[in-house]
C-alpha cells in the first residue's frame, strides 16, 4: 500500500511588515561657557619660596675702605693697528729637500750599476785567461777501504764472550764436583761432648700486660671503696644522744619511768593490711565472671541445638515430598510412560494446528 502524499502548506502572503516608527525630535544643545580655574587661581595667594624671601630682604652694602677711596688716574695707551704678514709654509722647503734627495739617490744608483758592469767585465776576462792557461793535473791517491763497523758484529762478539765465560764457569763447577774430599771416620772410643759455652744463662722477664695493670688499679679502687663503706657503716652504728638542756639540769635529778607516774605502758599494734579483703573481692569477682561465662555457653549450646533441630525437621519434610514438588522422594515411572507422553504431545500439537487452520 503506497504512502499517501502530503503537500506542504502554502505560505501566508498576507503578512506585512510593521510600519516604521516615527523619528523623535531631539532638542539642540546650547553651549555653555567654560569654567576655567585660572581666575580662581589668581585669587589664591601662593606661599613665597626661599629665593623670593632672600631677594625681598633689604640689601646693605659694606662701606668702601679708606685705602681704596682715592680716585685712580687712568692713563690712555696709544693703540697701534696690527699689520698682517704672509704665512710661512714649509711645503717649499720640503719640496726642495725632497728634490735634492731624489737626485742624489738617482746618481748613486747609476754609479752602482756602472760599477757592477765593470766588475762583471773584469771577471769574464779573468775566466778567459784562466781557461787559456791549463794547470798541471794533481796525482790522485788510491782510496784505502775501511772495514764496516756493524752493531751486529759487536753484539755477536759480546755474545761469544759471555758464552765462553759461561762454559768456563760450568767446567770449573764440574771439576770441583769431581774432587771429592771424604770426612774422617768417627772415633767411637771417645764420645762426642760439646764444649761448654761461657755465655750467661738467659733469665726470662715477666710479661707486662696492660690488662694486669688495669686489673690491679680496679682491685685497689674496689678495696678502697669497700673500706670506706665499712667505716661509714661503723660510724652509723654509733649512737650519739643529745645533751640535756641546761634549763632541765638539776643536781641529783633522776628520771622516772612512765609506769611509776601511773601511765599505762604503750602496746604496739600491728598494721591493718587489706590483703584479706582484696582476696575476698577478687574471689567474688572470679566467681561472678565464671558464672556469667557458663550462662553464655549454655545459651549458645541451646541456640545451636534449636538450629540443628529445625534443620532436621526441614530435611524430614523434604524427604516426604516428591521430587516434582521440590522434595527428595523419587517416584518410579512405568516403562512405556515416556512413549505415551510423546504420543500425547504430538496429538495435542496436531490438534492445535488444525484449530488454527479452521479459524483462518
Amino acid at each position: 500500500m503506497a504512502k499517501q502524499f502530503q503537500a506542504m502548506p502554502m505560505p501566508d502572503m498576507s503578512y506585512r511588515p510593521p510600519p516604521a516608527a516615527t523619528p523623535t525630535k531631539f532638542k539642540l544643545t546650547t553651549p555653555s561657557p567654560f569654567k576655567l580655574s585660572t581666575e580662581t587661581r589668581r585669587e589664591v595667594q601662593r606661599a613665597p619660596s626661599t629665593d623670593e624671601i632672600e631677594l625681598s630682604r633689604q640689601f646693605k652694602a659694606k662701606p668702601i675702605p679708606k685705602s681704596t677711596s682715592k680716585p685712580t688716574i687712568v692713563t690712555k695707551v696709544p693703540h697701534v693697528p696690527t699689520v698682517p704678514t704672509a704665512p710661512k709654509l714649509s711645503t717649499s722647503n720640503r719640496s726642495e729637500r725632497h728634490k735634492t734627495v731624489t737626485d742624489n739617490a738617482r746618481k748613486n744608483v747609476l754609479q752602482r750599476m756602472k760599477e757592477k758592469r765593470r766588475q762583471s767585465r773584469l771577471q769574464q776576462k779573468n775566466q778567459t785567461a784562466e781557461s787559456l792557461i791549463k794547470p798541471k793535473p794533481k796525482p790522485f791517491k788510491p782510496t784505502q777501504p775501511a772495514p764496516f763497523k756493524l752493531h751486529s758484529d759487536s753484539r755477536g762478539e759480546a755474545y761469544q764472550a759471555n758464552l765462553a765465560e759461561k762454559i768456563q764457569h760450568e767446567n770449573e763447577e764440574l771439576q770441583n764436583l769431581r774432587n771429592v774430599k771424604a770426612k774422617p771416620c768417627p772415633q767411637h772410643n771417645s764420645p762426642f761432648t760439646p764444649a761448654r759455652s761461657s755465655a750467661p744463662l738467659t733469665e726470662p722477664a715477666p710479661f707486662k700486660l696492660e690488662s694486669e695493670v688495669r686489673g690491679y688499679h680496679h682491685h685497689e679502687a674496689l678495696n678502697k671503696k669497700r673500706t670506706e663503706e665499712e667505716i661509714e657503716q661503723e660510724q652509723a652504728k654509733l649512737f650519739k644522744g643529745r645533751s640535756v638542756p641546761k634549763s632541765l639540769y638539776q643536781k641529783g635529778f633522776a628520771p622516772k619511768t612512765p609506769s611509776a607516774l601511773g601511765r599505762t605502758p604503750l602496746r604496739p599494734k600491728g598494721p591493718r593490711l587489706s590483703l584479706s579483703t582484696q582476696a575476698e573481692a577478687r574471689k567474688q569477682f572470679d566467681l561472678e565472671t565464671q558464672k556469667r561465662r557458663e550462662e553464655e555457653e549454655e545459651k549458645k549450646r541451646l541456640a545451636e541445638e534449636q538450629h540443628q533441630r529445625e534443620l532436621d525437621e526441614e530435611i524430614e519434610e523434604l524427604k516426604r515430598l516428591p521430587a516434582d514438588q521440590g522434595g527428595m522422594m523419587q517416584i518410579a515411572r512405568p516403562v512405556g510412560n515416556v512413549f505415551r507422553e510423546r504420543r500425547l504431545s504430538r496429538v495435542s500439537g496436531l490438534n492445535e494446528g488444525f484449530e488454527g487452520i479452521s479459524v483462518s
